[in-house]
């Protein structure tokens, strides 16, 4: 069973009203769904039962710091809580990640990563954010509702 409470180092058993999607038997999810990111064309493709369904444009990490390799979601959180730098954001319309957010998960480790996938207010294709995954709101809403916990990761 997946049960993980915290992002970010902040502990979210402690808040109320978190909507998040966790605890999930990961045999029971339909693991059909696939992401491959190309960190060379700056595109996430969404694999439904192995067949390509949408191409997104994305912004990856400058200098090389979205990682590479196999990955899984972990979480999906929906209305997440967000902090950076000492800053805490709640959901809603100032929250700078948006509506939703994907934590990954690397099976090799047994770790989570320093990676995520999010939206942005004001999406610029290109490698300019901190290593993660970011996209447009409207295109995050949609691989939101595609994936599952467990739906695999490629990062090349």
């Amino acid at each position: 069973m997946i049960a993980r409470h915290c992002i970010n180092g902040y502990d979210h058993e402690k808040i109320t009203d978190v909507h998040v999607l966790i605890e999930k038997d990961l045999a029971d999810l339909n693991p059909d769904s696939r992401i491959d990111v190309d960190r060379s064309e700056l595109t996430l493709d969404l694999r439904l039962d192995g067949e390509l369904f949408r191409r997104y444009e994305v912004s990856l990490g400058r200098n090389n710091t979205t990682p590479v390799g196999d990955f899984k979601i972990i979480e999906k959180w929906e209305n997440p809580y967000y902090k950076k730098n000492g800053r805490f954001f709640i959901p809603g319309s100032n929250n700078p990640i948006g509506k939703y957010l994907l934590i990954l998960y690397n099976p090799e480790t047994d770790s989570k990563i320093n990676c995520s996938i999010h939206g942005i207010k004001n999406f610029i294709k290109g490698h300019i954010s901190d290593g993660c995954v970011r996209m447009q709101k409207d295109d995050l809403a949609e691989l939101f509702l595609y994936t599952c916990l467990g739906s695999d990761i490629t990062i090349r």
